[in-house]
Order: structure tokens, then sequence, then C-alpha cells
């Protein structure tokens, strides 16, 4: 039952009197708990709050009850349960049966709102990259929450961190923003951003030296640093205006020669008087190049002969430019190694064929000679063999190497066998592979063949007879012993002969009994058809006494 108590303390007296004198007629009914309506509050400063109690049960005979708080400086309570707020700060508010002692609580939480803010300074300069933070004055000054929202309206002039300090980015103007927590109070601060002046530390020329003919001319280019120097105007002199003169565009000037002599071209800053210079020395007017020619209209030579020199022929003979670039269309052929305007033309060490390069000279203003080179090949003297006869054991290979004289000549050659049956030639080189072929089954006796080496001219051919001996098979093995398969799978077996020189290597393939694998007569691959066990045997193609076991068990 909830009851409020605003019984005065006399009526409370005659009341417990009452009831103490009725004892004897009533039962005596006990307090067992009590409980607030609320179990934390939170209020304002002089703000006010009702709390209701509630006794259970709610006929128990003395329901008188007793209040306090922890902190009365915080918070007041008085005996009707009427909570005021008097300071920032957290006071409990404990509720007490008479009957009993029995509490209840309610936390109390006292604050200060923020009715107003200031930012100070209210306007900022600053200089790019430097750094001020903000002050926050609030009204009241002990007010309980003072924390804030920092924001910029544009973070390329000014940013503001967490603490109000604000960066300054780049030239321009933003506000800088404080807001309450709650977003009821703000102020700003008008920060005005300049950029810092660099001065300058340094100008170059892109060159230092320049030579020019009378009427043309030269553009000069002027760099100044740092890059971001504040001021970059620059003044531009010619110390002889006779001989060039100078046509100003900011960093640019153009210089026109005069005249033949010597000027110095110099660039100022106006920021520290830093200054760079060019020497532009003016020549009269140059002898243009009207047509170029050989001293050899073409070369030729045989293969590793010795070098020629190819002199360039200019028209006129007294031209001003005689550089020279020179070019060959087949270094291989023929290479150069230039020297002004000769050049020696050096022939290929070996050709194998009649071959040709072409020499090629270009002026500076794009005149151009051609002498065409023909490279003749060295006419085969005398081809050898390294042996004149082998002897290969079984299937072993061997290799044979033929030598052409001179080294200048064709090295090309052919190779043939007389018998493929009994080996062959792998290469095509002065360098080959005799590789023997397996004999017959059942043929054991020595076999012999002819390898032919033949020159690309044909005018030279040697022979190599070649025995191949029979190399009996002495063992075989298997790569596996057992095999365990389900039906419809697939395994391959491997045999290996001895000797590896053997001269026949095959094995033939098959399984006893049948039915229960399928094996390639040929490869060993195996297929297992249907549970069982069977043995497939591998026999040697060059020793049917030679063979080898493996017991297939198929689930």
């Amino acid at each position: 039952m909830k009851r409020k108590i605003f019984y005065p303390i006399a009526l409370v007296a005659v009341l417990a009197f009452v009831l103490f004198a009725c004892r004897k007629e009533t039962i005596d009914i006990f307090v067992e708990s009590v409980t607030l309506d609320m179990s934390a509050a939170t209020l304002e400063v002089n703000g006010t709050l009702e709390l209701i109690v509630t006794i259970e049960p709610e006929d128990a005979y003395n329901q008188f009850v007793n209040w306090t708080s922890t902190n009365t400086t915080v918070a007041t309570v008085n005996e009707d349960g009427v909570v005021t707020a008097k300071a920032p700060g957290i006071a409990v508010i404990i509720v007490t049966t008479v009957d009993g002692g029995l509490t209840a609580t309610c936390t109390v939480t006292v604050i200060k709102q923020v009715t107003g803010i200031s930012l100070s300074p209210k306007i900022l300069p600053l200089i790019a990259g430097n750094k001020e933070t903000l002050t926050v004055v609030f009204t009241p000054n002990d007010a309980s929450n003072k924390t804030v929202t920092w924001t910029s309206s544009n973070n390329t002039v000014a940013t503001v961190d967490n603490n109000g300090t604000v960066t300054a980015v780049s030239a321009g103007t933003a506000n800088i923003t404080a807001t309450t927590q709650d977003g009821t109070k703000s102020d700003y601060c008008v920060v005005t951003v300049e950029n810092a002046s660099v001065p300058v530390t340094s100008v170059t020329l892109n060159q230092s030296t320049a030579s020019l003919t009378t009427g043309n001319t030269l553009p000069l280019t002027a760099a100044v640093y740092p890059l971001n120097a504040t001021n970059k105007n620059v003044t531009w002199t010619s110390s002889d205006p006779t001989v060039a003169t100078l046509n100003n565009i900011g960093l640019t000037t153009t210089v026109t020669a005069v005249s033949p002599g010597t000027t110095t071209i110099t660039v100022t800053t106006a920021d520290n008087n830093l200054v760079a210079a060019c020497v532009v020395t003016v020549s009269a007017p140059v002898v243009p190049v009207t047509n170029i020619s050989f001293d050899h209209l073409s070369l030729t030579f045989t293969a590793g002969g010795p070098g020629v020199d190819l002199t360039v022929i200019f028209d006129p003979l007294d031209a001003s430019d005689q550089t020279i670039t020179w070019q060959t269309s087949n270094s291989f052929i023929a290479s150069i190694d230039p020297n002004g305007i000769t050049c020696t033309i050096t022939p290929a060490t070996i050709v194998t064929v009649p071959s040709t390069a072409t020499i090629i000279a270009t002026t500076t203003n794009g005149k151009t000679a051609i002498c065409n080179v023909t490279v003749n090949p060295l006419t085969v003297t005398s081809l050898t063999l390294e042996h004149p006869t082998l002897t290969i054991n079984g299937s072993e290979t061997k290799p044979l190497k033929a030598s052409i004289s001179p080294n200048g000549a064709n090295q090309n050659v052919t190779w043939t066998s007389s018998d493929p049956t009994v080996a062959t030639v792998s290469g095509t080189g002065l360098t080959v592979e005799i590789i023997p072929v397996a004999p017959a089954i059942g043929y054991t006796a020595d076999r012999t063949t002819t390898i032919t080496v033949t020159t690309a001219d044909g005018s030279h051919t040697k022979t190599c007879l070649v025995t191949v001996k029979y190399v009996d098979v002495s063992g075989l093995t298997l790569d596996k012993t057992t095999l365990v398969l389900d039906e419809g799978d697939i395994e391959s077996l491997e045999a290996t002969i001895s000797p590896v020189n053997a001269s026949i290597k095959t094995v033939r393939w098959g399984s006893s009994p049948i039915g229960v694998v399928s094996v390639s007569s040929t490869t060993g691959v195996v297929m297992a058809i249907a549970s069982g066990s069977t043995t497939i045997t591998a026999t040697s193609d060059g020793n049917s006494l030679k063979t080898a076991d493996c017991a297939v068990t198929v689930n």
C-alpha cells in the first residue's frame, strides 16, 4: 500500500499511543520490505524531487519511516521525502522503516547546466604551418559538463583537434566552432591564414655556355629556388649588346646573336640579388654541308680478313660542321670503328655464304653516304672426325665431333647413317650424338653402320664406322610389388631393366588369373575390373627369363 507521510509529530505520537493501547485487541503485523519509486535520479541545482515510499505488507501496523541524505551539501531530503538539489555532486537518499530498520535508497546526481560558451580569441591570424590553441569560457564557470566538439568550416585552410588546437594549412579563412555536448550552445573563432614568405636561396640557368652564329637565337631559362619562393621576379642583362641582345619574358629570355664576339648573359633575382650567368660565343655564319660521299663506293672482303678505312668526302670541302654519325646495317657481317670522318670497317671472321652489310655516314644536317660491303666465306680446306670408329655397348649413346678448317669457312655440315636401324644421328652442328637403335628381339650379334659427315658445299666428307654390341638383360624389377585397388581404380607400374645400357629395354605385361584386372601389354597401366586377386607379370623382351611380379588385390 502506498501512502504519503504527512502527519505532524504530535499526531504521530498520539497515534503511536493509540496503537500501543490497542495492541491487546489486534494482531501485530510487522514490516517486511520497503521500496522507493525510483533508485536513481538527476536534478539541476535548486531542483526538487518527491520520492514515494511503499511498505509491505500494506497493513503493517507501523508504517513510520525516517529520511536521510548521505551528502546534504549536494542534496537534502525532508520528512515527506522531498529532495532538494543544493550543489553539483552525488548524494544517496535513504529511507528507513521505524519497524525493523529496513532501508531503500535513491542515488541523486545534481548537475549545473551550461548556459553559454565563448571562444577566446574570437579572431585568430596565423601563418601557414603554425598552430594556436583556443580557450573555451563556460557560463556558469562551474557547469557540470564542459565537453565540447570542435569543427572547421574549411579544413583546407585550417584544421582543429579535440583539444581546440588550430593548425594553419593554407591561405584563406575558416570558422572554428566549439559546440557543447548537448548541441545547444556554440561559439566560433574566425581564423585567417596567410602563406609564409619564402626567400630565394639560389638561381640557375639551363646552360652556362652557348655558341651561336649571327642571326640565330637561343632560349635561356632561369630556375629560382626553392620552387615555392614567394618572389620569383628576375632581371636579365647582356654584358655586350653589340654581340647579343635579349628579349625577356619572366624567367625566360631569348638571346639573339648580332655579331661575332663573346657576351655574358646574367639573370639577377629581385629577392636577395642572386645571379646566374651564361657565356655566349657568337661566330660567323656556318658553311652548310650540301652533299657527302665515300672514298670507296663498295668494299669486298674475305671472312677473317683485315679491316679497311672508309673516309667521308664533304661538299663543299670547307663545310663548317663535319660531324659524322656512323652506322652499319649488320654489325655481325661488318663492324665499324669510327674516328671522325674516317671509319675502319672489319669483316666477320666466319660467314657460311656471301653476306652483305651497308655502311651509312650521316651529317648533322642529314646528308648521307652509303657503302655496300660484301664478305665472302673462306673455302673449306679440310674436314676431320674425332673418331673414325666407335663402339657402342647396348643402348648407350656417344658423341661424335667434326672439325672444319679454316675457322672462317662455312662450318655447316650434314650427317647421315647408312643403316638407321642400327644407329641414328641426333643434332645438326659439328658435334652430334650417336644413338643406337634396339635390335629385333632375339638378335644378339654385333651390328654396324657408317656415319657420314659432309660439308655444306659438298667438297669434303668423312665417315665413322659404328659397331653396336649386344648387351643382355641381367635383371628386371618393378616399382611396386603389391597393389590394393578398388573396382575402377587405375594404377601405373614401371619396370626397371638392368643394366642401364641393355640393348633391349622393353617389357611385356600380363596378368594371371585374368578377369580381375586389365593391364596394357606395353605400358603397364592397370585397371581394376572385378574383386579378387591376381598377379601382374612383366617379362623382358630382351631376355624372357627375366621377369618381375606384382600381387594385386581388388576390393
